[in-house]
Order: C-alpha cells, then sequence, then structure tokens
C-alpha cells in the first residue's frame, strides 16, 4: 500500500482566503491568488512517497456481543455484555518483503471490553462503554529457512496452548476456562446467601497470556514447531507444536511450559492440550495444566485443571457449518488448598458464511466444593453473535 502525503500549502492559503474574504477587498483578493498560482507552480505538484511499493496494510477484526441469564441460588437476572472469550477487536497488519527468504510483520490490535462479560453479575454491568487496551504491539522478521523473531507487548510465544490443539470451532463458547464468560459471579453460601468467592478464583485456563517480550518461532518440521519467548523479570516460555493429517484425520497439540517471577516469587505452569478431528465431523478435545505458585496469599498453591470436550461439525443449512460441543472440566486448588471446582456444559455454535459471522448458544453449570463451606451452582445460559471484518 504505498502511503502519499501530499504538500497542500496552496491549499491552506486558499483555505485562508475564504476565511478572510468578508472582510478583503476584490485587490487584496487579486493578490491572494496570484500568491496561490506561484505557488502551485513552484511546488510542481510534487509529494512524499516512498520510492518503492513494499509494505501492505490489513484491517480487521470482528464484534462479539452477548447476553446472558444467570442463577447464583440467591438471586438472577439477564445480562447484556461483551464475551471475553474473544473480546470485540480490531487490528492493524502490516506485511513488507526485504527478499525471496526475509520479510517484516507489524501488528497492533485493541481490543474492547464493553461491559465486559468477565465484570457483571446478576444484571450489574462491570463497566458502560467499557475501555479500548492494547492487545498486540509487535514487530516481527520472518526467515523462510532459520524462522520469525519478534519484539513487542503481546502474546508470549506459548500464549493460546489450553487450546492448541482445540479443532472444534467452539472456543468462542467453551473454553478450557469459561471464566471469560463472567468471571466477576459470585458463589454464594447456600444457607446464608453471603458471598464466597468469585467463578473467575476458581476456574481459569492457566494461559501463558501478554506481556512485554522477545519471541522466537522456528520453522515447521514434519508438523513440528518449536516457539520460546523471555520477558521481564526473567521470565520464560517454551513450547512444542504438532499439526499433521493421517488418512483425512487431522491431529492438533501442543505443551507448554511457563515460568514468571514476582520479586522472590516464582510460578512454573505446565500447560497442553490435543484434539482429533474425524472426516466426517466428530472431534475430540483434551486440556490440561499444573501450576505451582510460591508465595501467594495462602502460602505455596500448587492448583491443576482438567477439560474434555466431545463436539460435531456437519452442514445443516446452506448458511455454513453448525458446531455442536458437549464439555466437562475440573479445576482444584486454585485459591485454597481443597477447593475443588466443576463444570460442565453444552453449546451450539452456527457459523453464517455470507456475513462471516457466528451465532451460538449454551449453557453451563458452575459447582464448589469448599470445605466447611457449602456453596450453591452458578447456572449460566448465553446467547450471542460474532461478527468479523
Amino acid at each position: 500500500m504505498e502511503l502519499r502525503v501530499k504538500l497542500l500549502s496552496s491549499t491552506a492559503l486558499a483555505a485562508a482566503a475564504l476565511i478572510g474574504a468578508t472582510s478583503a477587498s476584490a485587490a487584496e483578493m487579486g493578490s491572494i491568488e496570484k500568491r496561490v498560482e506561484a505557488l502551485e507552480k513552484a511546488g510542481g505538484g510534487q509529494y512524499v512517497a516512498r520510492s518503492k511499493k513494499t509494505v501492505n496494510l490489513v484491517i480487521s477484526g470482528h464484534v462479539n456481543q452477548m447476553m446472558k441469564f444467570v442463577d447464583d441460588g440467591n438471586t438472577s437476572g439477564v445480562i447484556f455484555s461483551g464475551n471475553n472469550q474473544s473480546q470485540t477487536r480490531f487490528r492493524f497488519i502490516g506485511t513488507g518483503k526485504i527478499s525471496d527468504d526475509l520479510s517484516t510483520k507489524t501488528v497492533i490490535e485493541v481490543g474492547n471490553t464493553s461491559s465486559s462479560a468477565s465484570t457483571a453479575e446478576n444484571g450489574r454491568a462491570g463497566g458502560t462503554q467499557g475501555t479500548f487496551n492494547i492487545r498486540q504491539m509487535e514487530i516481527a522478521l520472518s526467515s523462510k529457512s532459520i524462522g520469525t523473531f519478534s519484539i513487542g507487548d503481546s502474546s508470549l510465544a506459548t500464549d493460546g496452548y489450553h487450546v492448541a490443539g482445540d479443532l472444534s470451532g467452539m472456543g468462542i463458547i467453551q473454553d478450557s476456562g469459561d471464566e471469560g464468560l463472567i468471571g466477576n459471579q459470585t458463589f454464594r453460601n447456600s444457607a446464608t446467601g453471603a458471598a464466597v468467592v468469585t467463578l473467575g478464583s476458581v476456574f481459569n485456563n492457566l494461559d501463558a497470556g501478554r506481556t512485554d517480550h522477545i519471541a522466537y518461532d522456528s520453522p515447521k518440521f514434519a508438523g513440528f514447531q518449536v516457539q520460546a519467548s523471555l520477558a521481564n523479570e526473567d521470565g520464560t516460555n517454551v513450547g512444542l507444536r504438532y499439526g499433521g493429517s493421517f488418512g483425512g484425520v487431522r491431529v492438533a497439540a501442543g505443551v507448554a511450559y511457563d515460568q514468571t517471577r514476582n520479586g522472590a516469587n516464582e510460578t512454573d505452569t505446565v500447560n497442553g492440550s490435543i484434539g482429533v478431528l474425524l472426516p466426517f465431523g466428530l472431534n475430540f478435545f483434551l486440556s490440561g495444566a499444573d501450576r505451582n505458585a510460591g508465595g501467594g496469599a495462602n502460602g505455596n498453591i500448587d492448583e491443576d485443571r482438567i477439560y474434555a470436550r466431545i463436539g460435531y461439525m456437519f452442514n445443516a443449512t446452506e448458511l455454513g457449518q453448525t458446531r455442536l460441543g458437549l464439555a466437562w472440566g475440573q479445576h482444584d486448588d486454585r485459591t485454597l488448598n481443597g477447593d475443588e471446582g466443576e463444570r460442565w456444559s453444552l453449546a451450539v455454535v452456527q457459523v453464517i458464511e455470507p456475513l462471516g459471522a457466528e451465532v451460538y448458544l449454551g449453557y453451563h453449570n458452575f459447582d464448589l466444593d469448599r470445605t466447611g463451606t457449602a456453596t450453591d451452582d452458578i447456572d449460566l445460559i448465553t446467547a450471542g453473535m460474532r461478527i468479523s471484518f
């Protein structure tokens, strides 16, 4: 995309002339017109431009909004909000080619919380219009033979490994954490109705996330790819991905190790997933993680999670693919040793290809088993739509 910035000094003068036209005499106007003509001739119609057309710019993104009915056993309500499992966003991607082997890429991605689903509870949205936040801001240099080096405030090398093997297309409504749907919803004491703990403090995908770092992605060898990054405070991330097909059966998998530090406290996480998609649409997904966080408020917390889903894809209409998913998950010891969170969900996603859209509907049940405290389940019904551009 060739960018041109014309030298518009003559236009500026003309605008000034128009502004002052009410008080200028005919002689003064004639003088200004002659001056404008002289500047136009001197400029020669030149402009500032790159000598070669080497960088392309693509703008893309999506809008994702939903409504929810939530019942925590004490109160219930309807909420309208964004969906943090696939936050509304837009991005600018610039790509350039240096040689047949080398290319560059720049990414700026911005997301909006829009009464974020993770901060809403029983009809009380956690924000009004929400805020725009930088999700990705990165520069990358890629070589077909060596791999890709990048630097920026963006996804760590192992970000997304909790769904690295997901081939179901259900992540918009069924995720290995699901806390993005309504993370600040509160579990209530069964006897008193008092708040006990938020849903996001019981369930989490334990993913690496995004921050400032440098990273390296290797080329793919026989379907395998190595990824690594180094963040501030000696944070390290190393992952191995795989993707392949055998007789029409697709397989995807990933396993990652993350180490982060906060002062003297160190957190180690192993996170991974695997998925299989059969030729006729039946698919299976398994995800798990283990995290040891030293020095927390409750001592050394060793939390772990497991998540499993069976799904089916088929073409029910000419609009696009229909996807079904039945999922179960468990997360132990996230906030207190002995905590056991269990959840299950049933969901459907309908693709509308002419619009680049997905319509989704789901039911989720969340349960907390905490020693000495009986809590009510949280029931959540969601319906929403994501349109990409």
